[in-house]
């Protein structure tokens, strides 16, 4: 557990690529109490305590991509 009042997270990253092919579907940044264990949500449990801040890229209904 994290035991201070006030705490900060840095994350740089870079999204790059060719073509206009559709890799991926966002990003998700987790603070959780347990490790993580595989399923539904971006890789993870959807049942947790704590903290995602997840980013959706990607339309995920059936027909064209937007």
């Amino acid at each position: 557990p994290c035991h201070v009042r006030n705490w900060e997270l840095q994350v740089h990253y870079k999204v790059h690529g060719k073509g206009r092919d559709l890799f991926g579907d966002g990003l998700a940044i987790w603070y959780a109490k347990d490790t993580m264990q595989s399923g539904p949500v971006f890789g993870n449990k959807d049942f947790f305590h704590g903290l995602a801040i997840i980013l959706d890229t990607y339309s995920n209904h059936n027909g064209p991509h937007n």
